[in-house]
Order: C-alpha cells, then sequence, then structure tokens
C-alpha cells in the first residue's frame, strides 16, 4: 500500500504535470524544427535539425518510442491529478473538459502517428497504345517516346509522339488532349492527331509538298495501323519513410518480369553508413563524413513471386549524399597507361589536376596539347619523340593546317579537317592518321588519310567503305604526323619506366618521375606524378559529398546503397558496381518514365548465366483501387507560368478510380488545401509536369501536363485530435466566462441570503 500511496502522490504532483508539459514542448520543437543556430529564426537554415542525428525524420521523430512514454505519463499525471485534487462539481466543470479534452488529444496524437500511413504515386495523363501486325504495345503518353513493332515477316513499323497539346480543344469548345504521332510504317510515312475521348476525331495526313508539309487524307492513311488514347491506371502508392530494393529477371530475348518488391529493414537514411573506405574514392570517404559502420541488412524474400527464393541480398553500406563517379585504377588485364598529374606555380598553394590515358588520343592531352602521355614500344620510339618534327597534310600538292575543323577550297569543292589522331597502337603497331571531308559538288565522301600510304580508305556520306577503297584515286593525299613541343609523360618500354620529357635543346630533358616528387618545368611552373597504373582498368565508385556543398533541394535523390550477392555479381553500364542508385519510383522502364526522372537499374549476373535487375526504390502499397487522372489544370497568376512555382495560383487533378467491373468512378477535384477522400485514403495534390523544353537534338519539347503526382495517405486519429481540441477549448471558454458568472451568483445568492437573515 506504501507503494501505491507513493505512486499515488508522485502521479498527483502538479510539478509533475508542468514538468512533462515543458518536456513534450520541448520534444516537439526539437523534432518539428531543432534547434536555432541563427538570429534571423526565419532563415532555412537558422534550425539545426537535431533529430537527423538519431536518424530520424520528423515523421519517425514522433513515432518514437519517447513521444509516447511523455504522453502516457503526462495522460496519467492528468488523469489522477484531476480525480484526486479537482472535485467533479458545476464550478469545476470547465476544468474537468480541458483535463478531458488533453487527454483525448495526447491519445490521438500517439495513435495517428502510431498508424500513419504516407506516400505519394505518379498518374500519367493517358496511355498511347498502338497494333499493327498482329503485334501491340502500350506506352505513357509523353512527347518522345517512342515504339517500334515488327512483323512475322519482317517488315516494321516505327511510331514517336511527336507532341502532346495538353489543353486542346475540340471543335464545339469542349477540352481534350490531343496527341500528334509521327510513323513510319513499312516504309510509308504518315501523321495522325488524336484526341482523348473522341476516337471519332483522329485525322490521318501524309506527306505533301505544301507550306505544312503534310495533307489530311480522309480514313487511314496506313491499312492496319491501330492507335488508341486510353487512363493510365496506377494501383500503387510509394511509402515516405521506406526503402525497398526491387528485383525482376530478364529473359534472354530480353523480356522482363514485373518488378518483385524486397523491403530493407531499418535502413539509416541520413547518416552515412561505411564498413571499408575503399569502397568510395577517398576524397569522399575520408573528408566528408565521419565513418560509421553497420551490420548487414539481408533482403528477404517476402512476395510468392519473388524471382531469387532461395538467392540471399544484403545491403552492407549506405550512403546520404554521393555522386557515381567512374576513374581508373590498377590491376586491368591488358596494358592501358594512366596517370593523375598536378600542375602547379611554385609561387601558388593550388594545383590543377590532370587525368592522362596514354592509349585514349581523347584523354591522352591537356591544355590544347601543352602536356600529354604516351606509351613507347622501344626506346628508338622515345628518341624519336625528342627531335621536333612539325607535320602536314598535303592533298594534290596543297599543305592544310593540322587544326581539326579547318575548312579550306579544294579544287571546285571544299575540305574539311573533321581529326587527327597520333600514334594509335593497333596490332602492336603504331599508326596516325587525318580524317577529311570532301566535297565536290554533289558528290561528298569522307577520307582516311593514314601515315601508312597502303592504308588510307574512303567511306560514303554514310559512313560506308567505297568498293575499290579511293573514290578519286588520283587525288593524292598524304599525312605526316608531326612531334610538337609539349611536355610529356612517357610511359615504357618497362613495366617501370615513367618519365617525363621536357622539350629544350639537344632533345629536351628527359626525367623519371616515378617517385611522385615535384618537377621543375621552368617559367615557374612544376608537375608532379599523384597516381600512375599500368594496366588500368575503369572503376566507378561513389564520390561522398561535403556536407558544405550538398544541395538541400535534392533530398534523397543522392542516396545509395550497396548490395552483395554471394552467387553472382551485380555490374551497372557494363562495369562491376555493387552501388544501387535511389530512384523515386520503380517505373517498368521507357515505356512509363516520364521526363526529368531516373531510370538506372543495375544488373545482377548470377554465376549460372541468369540475368536479372536490380532497382533502390521506396516501398510501395496497393491502393484500395487504381487511380486515373481525367484531366489536368493550371491556374496562373497575370502573366502566364514563368517557370517559378511562384507563378502559379492552383493546379488541379480530376480523378477517377476504377471499379471492379473495369469501370470508372465519378470524378473527383482534388487540388491545393482541397483533398479528396476515397475508401480510406486521402488524395493530396503534391506536384505537377511543368513545361519541359527539349534537351538534345533527339527529344522535342514538351508543354506539360502529361502526369500528375498525388500524396497519399491516411488520417486515422485525426479526428480524435479535432474532438480533444474542441473539449479543451469548450472547457476554456466555460473555465474563464461561465465559471465566473457561476461563482458570482452565488456570491450574490450567498449575500442576498446573508441580508434577508439580518
Amino acid at each position: 500500500m506504501a507503494l501505491l500511496r507513493s505512486l499515488l502522490n508522485l502521479f498527483s504532483s502538479v510539478s509533475l504535470g508542468i514538468t512533462l508539459m515543458v518536456l513534450i514542448f520541448l520534444y516537439s520543437a526539437v523534432g518539428s524544427a531543432g534547434l536555432p543556430v541563427h538570429w534571423n529564426v526565419l532563415r532555412p537554415d537558422a534550425w539545426l535539425p537535431l533529430r537527423e542525428a538519431f536518424d530520424l525524420s520528423e515523421f519517425r521523430w514522433f513515432n518514437w518510442w519517447p513521444f509516447g512514454l511523455l504522453m502516457g505519463l503526462f495522460c496519467v499525471n492528468l488523469s489522477v491529478t484531476t480525480i484526486r485534487r479537482i472535485p467533479f462539481n458545476r464550478i469545476n466543470l470547465g476544468v474537468w473538459m480541458i483535463h478531458t479534452g488533453l487527454i483525448t488529444l495526447s491519445v490521438g496524437s500517439v495513435w495517428y502517428f502510431g498508424v500513419k500511413v504516407e506516400g505519394d504515386t505518379l498518374v500519367h495523363r493517358r496511355a498511347l497504345s498502338v497494333s499493327w501486325a498482329g503485334e501491340s504495345q502500350t506506352i505513357a503518353a509523353v512527347p518522345g517516346k517512342r515504339i517500334s513493332l515488327r512483323s512475322a515477316d519482317g517488315r516494321r513499323a516505327d511510331v514517336r509522339v511527336a507532341a502532346i497539346d495538353p489543353e486542346g480543344t475540340m471543335e464545339d469548345g469542349s477540352r481534350s488532349v490531343k496527341l500528334t504521332l509521327v510513323a513510319r510504317v513499312d516504309g510509308q510515312d504518315m501523321l495522325r492527331e488524336m484526341h482523348a475521348g473522341f476516337p471519332g476525331a483522329t485525322q490521318d495526313f501524309i506527306p505533301s509538298d505544301d507550306t505544312t508539309g503534310w495533307s489530311p487524307v480522309d480514313g487511314v492513311a496506313v491499312d492496319g495501323l491501330k492507335t488508341t488514347l486510353s487512363f493510365a491506371p496506377e494501383p500503387y502508392f510509394y511509402l515516405m519513410e521506406s526503402r525497398a530494393v526491387y528485383l525482376r529477371e530478364v529473359q534472354p530475348d530480353g523480356t522482363r518480369g514485373p518488378w518483385v518488391e524486397r523491403p530493407i529493414k531499418n535502413l539509416p537514411m541520413f547518416t552515412d553508413r561505411l564498413n571499408d573506405r575503399s569502397r568510395v574514392w577517398p576524397e569522399g570517404g575520408a573528408n566528408a563524413s565521419s565513418q560509421k559502420v553497420m551490420s548487414a541488412i539481408g533482403l528477404d524474400a517476402t512476395h510468392d513471386n519473388d524471382p531469387l527464393p532461395g538467392v540471399q541480398l544484403e545491403v552492407t553500406d549506405t550512403l546520404r549524399y554521393a555522386l557515381p563517379e567512374v576513374r581508373r585504377t590498377d590491376g586491368g588485364p591488358a596494358v592501358d597507361p594512366t596517370a593523375t598529374v598536378e600542375l602547379s606555380r611554385a609561387d601558388e598553394s593550388e594545383a590543377r589536376s590532370f587525368d592522362l590515358r596514354a592509349l585514349d588520343p581523347a584523354a591522352r592531352s591537356a591544355l590544347d596539347g601543352a602536356l600529354e602521355m604516351r606509351w613507347v614500344l622501344d626506346e628508338s620510339e622515345l628518341d624519336s619523340m625528342r627531335q621536333v618534327r612539325s607535320g602536314g597534310l598535303v592533298v594534290d600538292g596543297v599543305s592544310y593546317p593540322l587544326t581539326p575543323g579547318t575548312q579550306a577550297p579544294f579544287g571546285t569543292g571544299t575540305l574539311t579537317l573533321e581529326s587527327v589522331s597520333d600514334d594509335l597502337v593497333v596490332g602492336g603497331e603504331r599508326i596516325s592518321v587525318a580524317v577529311v571531308k570532301l566535297q565536290q559538288g554533289d558528290d561528298e565522301w569522307v577520307r582516311w588519310i593514314f601515315d601508312d600510304p597502303t592504308l588510307t580508305r574512303d567511306l560514303d556520306a554514310l559512313g560506308q567503305p567505297i568498293e575499290g577503297g579511293l573514290r578519286q584515286a588520283d587525288t593524292v593525299t598524304e599525312y605526316r604526323p608531326g612531334s610538337e613541343s609539349s611536355v610529356r609523360l612517357i610511359a615504357g618500354p618497362g613495366e617501370q619506366d615513367l618519365r617525363l620529357l621536357i622539350p629544350g635543346d639537344n632533345g629536351g630533358l628527359v626525367q623519371d618521375v616515378r617517385s611522385g616528387n615535384w618537377v621543375d618545368l621552368g617559367a615557374g611552373l612544376q608537375l608532379r606524378v599523384v597516381r600512375y597504373a599500368l594496366r588500368s582498368q575503369a572503376e566507378r565508385r561513389p564520390l561522398v559529398i561535403p556536407q558544405d556543398q550538398r544541395d538541400r533541394d535534392v533530398g534523397f535523390l543522392a542516396s545509395t546503397v550497396r548490395v552483395t550477392c554471394t552467387g553472382g555479381v551485380v555490374r551497372r553500364r557494363g562495369l562491376k558496381d555493387p552501388w544501387l542508385l535511389y530512384h523515386l519510383y520503380a517505373f517498368d522502364g521507357e515505356v512509363d518514365l516520364p521526363r526529368r526522372y531516373r531510370f538506372e537499374p543495375s544488373e545482377l549476373v548470377l554465376n549460372d548465366g541468369r540475368r536479372f535487375e536490380l532497382l533502390y526504390s521506396r516501398r510501395r502499397m496497393e491502393m484500395p483501387a487504381p487511380v486515373v487522372l481525367d484531366d489536368f489544370e493550371v491556374r496562373s497568376r497575370i502573366g502566364g507560368f514563368t517557370g517559378e512555382t511562384s507563378s502559379i495560383r492552383d493546379w488541379t487533378s480530376q480523378l477517377r478510380f476504377v471499379k471492379a467491373d473495369g469501370g470508372v468512378s465519378d470524378p473527383y477535384r482534388v487540388h491545393m488545401n482541397n483533398p479528396a477522400e476515397h475508401q480510406g485514403l486521402w488524395y493530396f495534390q503534391s506536384q505537377w509536369d511543368p513545361p519541359d523544353p527539349a534537351r538534345r537534338e533527339d527529344e522535342v519539347d514538351s508543354l506539360g501536363l502529361n502526369h500528375t503526382v498525388l500524396g497519399v495517405a491516411n488520417r486515422k486519429g485525426v479526428y480524435v485530435q479535432l474532438l480533444g481540441t474542441i473539449l479543451t477549448v469548450i472547457g476554456l471558454v466555460y473555465a474563464f466566462y461561465v465559471k465566473p458568472v457561476i461563482k458570482r451568483r452565488r456570491l450574490e445568492a450567498a449575500k442576498a441570503a446573508a441580508g434577508g437573515q439580518a
């Protein structure tokens, strides 16, 4: 009994309640904002987010056990104090309501964060389906997307989405997405305009000589080519604060199965965890962040359709902000000399760094050829390099300068020097070549002029060899490679030989540079070799970006995890690379990839030869009903969309949900601060698809509005929080306004009674 009495006295303490309230306030302040580190608290960087030191997001912070413990103790303290210290009567009814409201609000908050599910989903506006010769394919309706179909007898149809007008109008004024595609079907060109929801308005065009280049045709331009625009249902949304690795099998014919998810449990997301610094480039792993180790996280197969149920995958390392970088390292199978050199002035502390590769003409020189790296097969080649001689290009007795891009008259036409490559090692022999384009009237061809005249060849305008070798054999050409007065790093002929050739009198100065010491080049310049590899190979590792150089807007897009498999090798872009890049969504590939989004899956090659693809993303959850985007509207401020979010007044997604019978529901309008609820989930307007100009010659402009990004979440516990807030407010009103009236009336009644007795 003494223990029980002590506990009751403790939880009846007002000071304990005040202490708990202060702790809850501090806990919430640290979790939501952090600690102020600047006097101007309105600055984005004025708050230090302490929760990230515990590797917790704001959501996880309030779903952490200390928050539940504080709220539980507060509720017990408030309950015991109210029952033991405050009599339940009309005077104290307001206080009881306040305390009941606070307890209800606390319970609702713990419930809200305990069962909270939050994420987002990307929904395309339309899907394009193309059928021809018994083959069909469906892609997301995105400008620039392509479809290629091939018939059984070898015929081919190539279709490309040339343009999409997201706010097209019909003749009656109704709005409809207008899609324009161009196609070459069995050698015949055509153009087709389609309107979503109006298949009868489809119009075909064929090439013509008028100003537009196309003429409309009645009916279809190519028989058998069927195209349809339909909704693009999205069944999943991707959970925030979660990570997963997706895998799928790649068949020998290139077909791919569906993505299957393997969750990554308890993955640190805000701090780097690196078990071995040799797995990253030294500049990043050594200086960018403190090293913390982690235990390997097994990726267990949790789905029945997992293509590798008996193969164990593990996450061994994770990096919060790192960029993949390819460098040359030693250990390759063949001779391929590379070096990293530093060049500086004697009176300066900073040095410029250059990566040189002796056998790659595009990577063996720097500073416009003033610094070069070469590989010699024997000492006689080094002696030849010490003899400075001028090179030359001679065509029909006329000398031309050896400057790529030079264009000069040639007979009745022109000659253009496209490139010069010296000292190429082919089959153990060293050759040099100058590539020139020759044009006379309508006749155009390319000649590869070697220093060995017997190798000189002509190619036509399409790059195909010309029969007989030379188009005009009477055109006499000669190329003599020169020996320029550049600083040259000479590798070979021995495996330990690495020398520097500094131009000068009597063949210049040759100096050994394997030691890595600074070498004086004259004119106040000095050079040293930092790294050298004789048998180099390309290797990709992450480069961890220092904290002060990170872009806050990048978020988790630069995060990466290292995945290993004892029964296979993980590769990406032809290199062994176990680091998986982060993806916002697990797209199927180019068929549904929106513009501006990444899709770079890694490849897992098992020891038995089977191939799989791996993709690092977030966990996904199936929605009660797939969602489709019926329409999308953007209302901008005066002056229209300027490229800045501030110029947008509002954007609205008109959604429908797919029913069990295949039909769709009535429309739901979702816009800023106006979510919609469907079968227990709430849908918020999160992002939109802005206009996107072409970045390459093979791209086309996009007017945007081709997809929407919706926030998806449940709201369990919100109404309990609301009820607690209402009770608290009513209790406050009662305590501050009703209670004084009751007390005053009682006092007046008591005075009146006392006066009557007198």
